[in-house]
């Protein structure tokens, strides 16, 4: 990857502003001679250029997008050496493209509002690769949302009427911390959440907001 304003001034690419109305996956590539440097601009979610001595733009390949436009997604062209980059590079630009596909986005006045949710970003980020790494398969965005309800239930207040059973996330049910069985509000009736029980009784667990009997308190928490 290289900055625009780093290419040399007998390169010259097509300005930034024109690929606006371009179409996803096109580019163009010129190669100086002088040195054998390959100069190649990519049109992917934003304008993309690259300087390589090894590789070339062609032959291209396809990767897979979603279009906005056409609601689905679709097949766009990809210069060989971006490719290639891809496929080679370093953890720190793997952590960027990780981060910005799922950026925390804020409007606000306050500068370091950006500063303090990348911190997060970069910590999800990272804890998502230590997921992967000990044998876990959930996507990015999956243990996003996955962290998102862990915490809503853990921290939500309770109703002031008990509601239906939810789905808890395992990580809450089985965390094995403050999952205290007490009486329902009212001594009103609630049905048991555990599976394969249908009864109903008048306890639920404090933290997980779901009606359990005493029977299957303990095999509802454990694995």
């Amino acid at each position: 990857m290289i900055r625009i304003n780093r290419l040399p001034k007998n390169i010259k690419l097509t300005e930034k502003t024109a690929w606006k109305k371009k179409d996803r996956g096109t580019f163009e590539y010129i190669l100086d001679k002088n040195n054998g440097i390959h100069y190649s601009r990519w049109l992917d979610n934003s304008v993309i250029t690259v300087a390589s001595t090894c590789f070339g733009s062609i032959p291209t390949s396809g990767v897979k997008r979603f279009s906005r436009k056409e609601k689905k997604t679709i097949i766009v062209q990809r210069p060989l050496c971006i490719g290639q980059y891809n496929q080679f590079m370093g953890g720190t630009d793997l952590m960027d493209e990780n981060v910005n596909r799922y950026r925390i986005g804020l409007r606000g006045k306050k500068w370091w509002w950006c500063l303090f949710t990348w911190l997060i970003d970069v910590s999800i980020q990272n804890a998502w690769i230590l997921h992967k790494k000990s044998g876990g398969n959930l996507s990015q965005l999956e243990f996003r949302r996955d962290i998102v309800k862990t915490y809503l239930i853990t921290y939500r207040n309770l109703p002031k009427r008990p509601g239906p059973s939810a789905k808890i996330p395992d990580a809450a049910r089985y965390d094995g911390r403050d999952h205290l069985i007490i009486p329902v509000a009212n001594g009103m009736r609630r049905r048991c959440g555990a599976d394969n029980c249908t009864s109903k009784g008048r306890t639920q667990c404090l933290k997980c907001n779901v009606g359990l009997c005493v029977m299957c308190f303990a095999s509802y928490h454990s694995k």
